[in-house]
C-alpha cells in the first residue's frame, strides 16, 4: 500500500510538471493566485509570469447602496452582514484577472459619514469592537478616506500597486457590463485598475499642506494630467497646469481634473500618465452645450478607440447632472451609447479642470480650432462644466 502511495505521488509530480496541463489550469486562476503559483517552481514561475503578461487589459468596480437596504416604511437602514464577509467589489478586486499596477478609486461623502454603519461587520471582523468605537471619533472626511484605503483596498491589492482614493459629493462609476451610474447621492464607491503596462507610467503628484509640489523633470513628455485638490489649493491648479505644460515643451496633453473632499495629508493629488504606447484625448462640455453627443464623438475622430485598451474619467459639476437634465445619468448614457466598450469612472465636483485635447485631428478647421479658443490649457478652471477624459494604452510594439 506503502509503495502504491509513492507510486501515486510520483504521477501526481509529472502531471504537475506537465506544461499543458499547468497552463491549462492557471488560463482560469485570479491575479493572486496565479502570484502564489508563480513561488511554487521555476516551471511554475515561468508559466505564471507568460500568463500574467498575456493579461494586459484594464478592469475597474462599482458598488452601489453599500451595506444599505430599504424597510418597510421607505428608510435606508444598515444591512446585518456576516461578520468578515467581503462587500462585492472587495470579492471583485480579490478575485482580478490582471495583476494590478495602479488603482483610482472614488467614494461618495455620505459613504464617508457613515462608514461604519456601510462596512459595519468589516470593521468588527478587521479591527474588533473597540476599535470601531473608537472610528466614530473620526470625524475628519480625510481621516476616514485614509481608513478606505488602509483597510478595504490595500489588503486585496498587490503591495507594489499604486492605490489612490478620491470623495466627493457624487462619483461616477461602471458595472460589469460597462452601463454606467452617476451616483449624486447615498452610498458607493467606484474605480479604474490598470494593470503594470510596457511603455506606460503613472506618476503622483501631491500638492502639500504649503500648496507646494514637485513636477518629476524625468517623466516628460507627458500625454494626460488628472488633477483633484479641495479647495485650499484650487488657486494654485492653473500656476501647476502651466509649469507642467512648460516642462511638457508646451507639447499637447489631455486634462481633467474636479474640486473634491479634502485628502488625507494633502491639499491635492495630481496623476500624470505617459509613456510610448499611451495616447490621452480631452474633451469639455460646458453650460451652454446643447448637443452633448456631437462633442463626445469627437473621441472617435482621434483613433484612439482602435488603438488598445481604452478607459475614461468624466469630472462634473455637482450642479449638472439630475439637476440639470432632470434624469439620472444623462451624459454618461451618452457616452456608453457612442462608447460600449469603454469603461467611466469620475467624480462630481464644486468645480471642474480641463481643456479641449483632440490628438490626430485638424487643429486647423475652423470648428476644432474655434474649441481650442474656448477652452485652452492656459484657462483651466471651470465651472458648470463636464470634462471627460479618454485614455488609451496600446499594446507594445
Amino acid at each position: 500500500m506503502g509503495d502504491m502511495d509513492l507510486d501515486e505521488m510520483e504521477a501526481n509530480s509529472r502531471l504537475w510538471q506537465c506544461p499543458p496541463i499547468v497552463n491549462n489550469i492557471f488560463q482560469h486562476l485570479c491575479a493572486r493566485d496565479l502570484s502564489s503559483c508563480a513561488q511554487v517552481c521555476s516551471l511554475w514561475n515561468t508559466m505564471a509570469k507568460t500568463e500574467t503578461n498575456r493579461r494586459r487589459f484594464v478592469e475597474w468596480f462599482l458598488e452601489v447602496d453599500i451595506g444599505q437596504t430599504v424597510d418597510m416604511e421607505g428608510n435606508c437602514v444598515p444591512v446585518e452582514s456576516p461578520i468578515g464577509k467581503l462587500h462585492p467589489f472587495q470579492e471583485k478586486l480579490a478575485s482580478l484577472r490582471a495583476r494590478p499596477g495602479f488603482c483610482l478609486s472614488f467614494i461618495t461623502l455620505d459613504t464617508l459619514k457613515r462608514i461604519t454603519e456601510a462596512f459595519s461587520s468589516f470593521f468588527i471582523a478587521r479591527t474588533g469592537p473597540q476599535r470601531e468605537v473608537r472610528l466614530l471619533r473620526y470625524e475628519k472626511r480625510a481621516t476616514r478616506l485614509k481608513l478606505v484605503k488602509e483597510i478595504f483596498l490595500n489588503p486585496l491589492l498587490p503591495s507594489q500597486c499604486q492605490v489612490h482614493c478620491i470623495s466627493s459629493p457624487g462619483i461616477v462609476g461602471c458595472h460589469d457590463n460597462c452601463s454606467p451610474a452617476e451616483v449624486e447621492d447615498g452610498f458607493a464607491i467606484s474605480g479604474i485598475i490598470l494593470p503594470e503596462f510596457p511603455g506606460v507610467r503613472v506618476h503622483h503628484i501631491p500638492i502639500d499642506k504649503e500648496c507646494k509640489w514637485q513636477l518629476p523633470s524625468n517623466f516628460f513628455p507627458a500625454k494626460a494630467l488628472l488633477v483633484f485638490v479641495s479647495t485650499k489649493a484650487i488657486r494654485e491648479v492653473q500656476e501647476l497646469v502651466n509649469k507642467f505644460a512648460d516642462m511638457n515643451d508646451r507639447a499637447e496633453f489631455a486634462l481633467g481634473g474636479a474640486v473634491v473632499a479634502p485628502l488625507p495629508e494633502a491639499y491635492g493629488s495630481c496623476f500624470a500618465f505617459s509613456g510610448e504606447n499611451l495616447e490621452a484625448a480631452s474633451v469639455v462640455i460646458d453650460k451652454s452645450t446643447i448637443d452633448v453627443a456631437k462633442e463626445l464623438s469627437l473621441f472617435k475622430n482621434t483613433g484612439l478607440l482602435e488603438k488598445g485598451n481604452c478607459f475614461a474619467v468624466m469630472f462634473s459639476c455637482v450642479g449638472k447632472g439630475i439637476h440639470k437634465y432632470s434624469v439620472s445619468n444623462y451624459e454618461s448614457s451618452i457616452f456608453r451609447g457612442l462608447y460600449p466598450d469603454v469603461p467611466l469612472a469620475g467624480v462630481f465636483g464644486n468645480g471642474e479642470i480641463g481643456a479641449h485635447c483632440l490628438p490626430n485631428v485638424d487643429k486647423e478647421c475652423p470648428e476644432n480650432k474655434a474649441r481650442y479658443m474656448k477652452f485652452p490649457s492656459g484657462k483651466c478652471v471651470k465651472v458648470y462644466n463636464s470634462v471627460f477624459v479618454l485614455l488609451c494604452v496600446k499594446a507594445p510594439k
